[in-house]
């Protein structure tokens, strides 16, 4: 859950890259303070070898595999997005809600598979 709330905050400090990495440039108030986003403006890696494990060790149900692979796929898609040109400003908003969509369902999904696996 954690990892998707941060790439929210990520992805929402984008629109912000230029006039951050410009401030910082122009030895400002803020020198040496860079944001998030242009600290990592590389796309971050996922690490499925974590939730294999975590399957592996029961601590998940083996049917969560399915619902995670499908929001790392979204979440590739999400960063495909990813642009600092005003013209992809639209395709960068899509990115921003569908972040914000993958965290929702994600933790809902999460949280019931947690639940179930102790019930069941």
């Amino acid at each position: 859950m954690s990892a998707w709330a941060a790439a929210i905050l990520i992805i929402n400090e984008v629109p912000d890259i230029e006039a951050d990495a410009a401030r910082t440039n122009a030895r400002s108030s803020c020198v040496g303070r860079r944001r998030r986003a242009v600290d990592l403006s590389r796309a971050c890696r996922d690490r499925p070898g974590g939730l294999g494990a975590i399957i592996g060790r029961h601590a998940l149900p083996l049917w969560y595999a399915l619902p995670a692979v499908i929001f790392a796929g979204l979440g590739l898609h999400a960063v495909r997005g990813i642009s600092t040109e005003s013209r992809a400003r639209p395709r960068l908003k899509r990115s921003i809600e569908l972040s914000l969509a993958i965290h929702a369902l994600g933790c809902v999904t999460l949280i019931s598979a947690i639940l179930l696996n102790h019930v069941i």
